[in-house]
């Protein structure tokens, strides 16, 4: 949430080697940028399968309605 208030994304610290095949992405390593971020993603990733993934974005930016699929079950 600091990030869209702020505009600041936080480094992955310790990042000292970039894998090749992750060249074309733009990683925000040990320094923090500035950026005008309209929609953040996070990935928590917890040990035994407690994961959750949070979609946070600026009023505005999403439209007011999304159709979402039916259940196939």
């Amino acid at each position: 949430v600091l990030t869209l208030n702020d505009g600041v994304i936080p480094p992955t610290l310790n990042h000292e080697t970039c894998d090749p095949c992750a060249a074309d992405l733009s990683i925000v390593a040990n320094t923090a940028i500035t950026r005008d971020v309209k929609v953040l993603l996070n990935n928590s990733l917890a040990f035994g399968g407690y994961d959750a993934v949070l979609c946070l974005a600026k009023p505005g930016v999403l439209p007011e309605h999304v159709e979402l699929a039916e259940d196939a079950s």
